[in-house]
């Protein structure tokens, strides 16, 4: 991967205009403005990969209707090429990509099943690859959790310690400040998980399991 003086180029496989999440990536690839997008084959649909690219300023010479013919005439071209397919047509084109000595950007979920990941996983120590998955959770609103005082310290205050063999909020204490952290550091250190405290709704999700199967579930507000 090249550095950051200069905006790293992306070729786009899928997100077209007319797919669920297409244009999310696209500006996501833009709001810092260290990606490009400069080639792509956004969708069988002739059009509707035409419109794409007129949308997003990308040539007609780096325009392809096929994913093959992308990964085999982009590869001085671009940085990275980005997998935003639907998952089951992943593997074939990251282990191609892989293979021709791309560096790769791949929606999750990575791969429908576990072969298929392991052999992604190989793949990717064989040819010392750049790879990354965007599992990019961190902008969401949802608690952050420590396991340990140590790394309690980085979280912001005020934190929940919550016992996790206990229910119903029973046993949950919550600290504004260091000191009290160190406080109750007894309680982590016998197995209470360290959270973040996020104001919101809450909502818990209960499951009967039996021989390994999901017999019912529920969400209770």
């Amino acid at each position: 991967m090249k550095n950051y003086k200069q905006p790293l180029k992306l070729a786009f496989i899928g997100g077209g205009i007319d797919s669920a999440i297409g244009y999310t990536h696209y500006i996501a690839s833009q709001m810092d403005h260290l990606f490009i997008v400069s080639a792509g084959c956004f969708s069988r649909k002739e059009n509707i990969n035409q419109k794409t690219a007129l949308t997003w300023g990308v040539e007609n010479e780096h325009l392809y209707l096929s994913w093959e013919d992308l990964l085999e005439n982009e590869h001085h071209n671009v940085d990275a090429v980005v997998i935003l397919t639907p998952t089951s047509n992943h593997y074939e084109m990251i282990m191609k990509a892989l293979d021709l000595g791309y560096s790769v950007i791949s929606e999750k979920a990575l791969a429908t099943t576990f072969d298929e990941g392991l052999a992604i996983s190989n793949k990717v120590d064989e040819k010392k690859a750049f790879f990354a998955v965007t599992h990019n959770y961190t902008g969401y609103q949802m608690p952050k959790v420590a396991n340990t005082i140590e790394d309690a310290h980085y979280l912001k205050f005020p934190l929940l310690i919550k016992p996790v063999n206990s229910f119903s909020g029973k046993g949950i204490v919550k600290v504004e400040n260091k000191k009290e952290l160190k406080k109750h550091a007894h309680l982590i250190k016998n197995g209470a998980i360290v959270e973040e405290f996020v104001k919101g709704e809450l909502y818990s999700h209960s499951a009967f399991i039996k021989d390994g199967n999901i017999v019912v579930d529920f969400f209770c507000e």
